[in-house]
């Protein structure tokens, strides 16, 4: 008797618990629907993509692709570039629609993404000279102390800037004070009532 009534209780337990299988795929849910994971998500698969893009312009050239410095300035310089462009356009196409959702046909929008890149961009590199050159700081915390602050500026630019919706920020506005005048109410209501004698 007492061993059944201990299967049956542990069987119960183990219905309401949750597998490490739903646990996994309840995390994985949650990941997909921060904004910021998808950000990283898409910066990480980004620099995949540009780093790809530049080592195949130097295969094209017929360059080495294990000794840069073996390869011509002129071919890095191509490289660069072709990899920043396709780099760019493959940024702003995942940040629109995967992480940002952005549903607007707008080219106003795609010069807000550059701005917000140029100015990321901009601060990525000047951070770097004052940093490495002025400062003298080690190279890697340099790299990282730039990485970090210029992902801030892109996700704040593109997040407040560049796939900013208004119509929904109104309406998460709208609810909003909807929900507090609602709550003030529910407070006046409260002071108001007379206390019973009970």
């Amino acid at each position: 008797m007492k061993k059944e009534k201990i299967a049956r209780e542990s069987e119960e337990n183990t219905e309401l618990k949750p597998t490490r299988g739903q646990k996994f795929k309840a995390l994985i849910i949650k990941l997909y629907y921060d904004k910021r994971v998808r950000f990283l998500f898409v910066g990480g698969l980004n620099t995949a993509v540009g780093v790809g893009v530049e080592y195949l312009v130097y295969f094209l050239f017929g360059e080495p692709l294990i000794d840069r410095e073996s390869i011509s300035p002129e071919v890095i310089a191509i490289a660069s570039v072709i990899a920043q462009v396709v780099g760019t356009f493959h940024s702003y196409l995942w940040n629109k629609f995967f992480t940002f959702r952005s549903k607007k046909k707008s080219l106003v929008e795609f010069v807000k993404f550059i701005t917000v890149y140029l100015v990321s961009f901009g601060i990525n590199y000047g951070l770097k000279m004052l940093l490495n050159n002025v400062w003298k700081v080690p190279m890697i915390a340099t790299v990282i102390i730039t990485l970090l602050i210029s992902t801030l500026v892109s996700y704040f630019g593109h997040n407040f800037f560049s796939f900013r919706d208004k119509k929904a920020l109104k309406e998460q506005n709208a609810v909003g004070l909807i929900e507090n005048s609602e709550n003030k109410d529910d407070d006046n209501n409260k002071e108001n009532e007379e206390p019973s004698l009970d």
